[in-house]
Order: C-alpha cells, then sequence, then structure tokens
C-alpha cells in the first residue's frame, strides 16, 4: 500500500531499493563512492520499473487513495500490485544478478 497505506512509493520498488543498499551500501563510514554506486543503481531501477509501470508512486499506479480504500478497492489492485511485484523482482533480479 505504498509504505504505510499512504499512497507513496510503491511497497515492491522499496523492497528492490533495500536489496540493492544490501550489496552496493555504504559499510565503511565515509565511503562515498559506495554510496554514490547505490544512488546510480537505485536511479536505474526505478527508472526501468517505471518504463514498465509508467509509475513508482502506489496511488498514481492503482488509482486508488489508500486512506479510504474499501475491500472492493484491494480487490482491483491485487493484480496491478502482483504486476508491480513481479517486475520488481525480475528488474533487481537482472540487476544484481541474482
Amino acid at each position: 500500500g505504498g509504505l504505510g497505506r499512504l499512497g507513496g512509493r510503491c511497497g515492491a520498488v522499496t523492497g528492490a531499493c533495500l536489496l540493492i543498499g544490501l550489496k552496493h551500501g555504504m559499510y565503511i563510514p565515509g565511503d562515498t563512492g559506495a554510496k554514490g554506486k547505490t544512488y546510480e543503481v537505485i536511479r536505474e531501477f526505478i527508472a526501468r520499473f517505471e518504463e514498465r509501470q509508467n509509475s513508482s508512486i502506489c496511488r498514481e499506479m492503482t488509482g486508488v487513495e489508500l486512506l479510504t480504500a474499501d475491500e472492493a478497492d484491494f480487490e482491483r489492485m491485487q493484480p496491478i500490485c502482483n504486476a508491480a511485484i513481479r517486475d520488481a523482482v525480475e528488474i533487481v533480479g537482472e540487476m544484481l544478478s541474482l
């Protein structure tokens, strides 16, 4: 639901960004090269995800305002969310060679 059902960044995108951070993140304080690499890979991931989904923002992808959503809204969102999860997993898998 866009992190906490606020309709923000898609949870599948957020999860993928966490994986990218685990692989490329700054483990040594001050390692700005690792930090820069992480940001670069995240930007590429989001661009590739948005190429497929047209957005990485939950409410834009689903057309649902989650704070007022009802059960029918959640049922309608299910195939959209499933496709977003599939795309996020495929893209991050390719990018991180998982």
